[in-house]
Parts: structure tokens; sequence; C-alpha cells
């Protein structure tokens, strides 16, 4: 990242880079506990069988939540890992913070996004061990 983005006169730098990262935290935790909750709910006998969550499900199998999340997670440890080197080459000194950020930061959303799908798709599993026992 060499410098903020204009998009017209409003200009997008680190801070937007960080807010952004947030927001998609949040919004993913808000779907993963929709679903799960959903699914918790369907499982346990308090809410009907839904057909749209079936379908989603014979799809979206609690392996691919894994997958998914070590697909995000692993690329995002190498970035962490480079943001490492970038500060070792500079002596454990100080860094240029655009330039630093403009790594660290995706890539600690990437681990935490990355992490949220694989516990995600590890609890789905923890469901789904009632099921089988059925």
């Amino acid at each position: 990242m060499s410098g903020p983005v204009y998009i017209g006169r409003a200009g997008f730098d680190i801070a937007s880079l960080v807010y952004a990262g947030a927001f998609v935290v949040v919004g993913l935790q808000a779907i993963l506990f929709a679903v799960l909750a959903k699914y918790y709910g369907i499982r346990s006998g308090l809410l009907p069988d839904d057909p749209r969550m079936d379908r989603f499900f014979s799809v979206f199998k609690p392996d691919y939540f894994i997958l998914a999340g070590f697909l995000i997670l692993l690329p995002s440890l190498i970035g962490g890992a480079y943001s490492i080197v970038v500060w070792m080459s500079a002596d454990f000194g100080d860094l240029i913070p655009r330039e630093i950020l403009s790594i660290a930061v995706p890539s600690s959303i990437g681990v935490i996004c990355g992490s949220e799908l694989i516990m995600s798709g590890l609890f789905i599993g923890f469901l789904d061990i009632s099921k089988r026992g059925d």
C-alpha cells in the first residue's frame, strides 16, 4: 500500500483498512452465529425442520467449513510471518506504519476468520454426533 486511495474527495488509508477488517470479522461472526443457532435449534427440536437448512448442509459439510478455514488461515499465517521478517530486517526497530499495517491487518483478519470457520465446522460436526447415534 503506497498511500491513501481516493474515490472522489474521500481518502481511504490504514484506518479504513482496520475498520473494514473489523466489519468483515463481525459480519462473518453474525452469519456463523445465525447458521449455527438455527442448526442447533433444529437438531435439538426447538425449531421445526427447514428444507433450506437441509439443502445448505447437504452442500456445505462441516469438512468444507474446516477446509475453507485452513485455506484462509494458512496464507494469513504466511503474511504474519512475512511481517515478522520485515521487522527482523529492521533489526526489530521502528517500522513504517503504513507499510507494516498493510501486511499485518489483512493477515490478522485472515487468521481470525479462518479460525472462526474451522471452529464452526468442528462445532457443526459436534452437533452431528448425536444425529449419527440416532
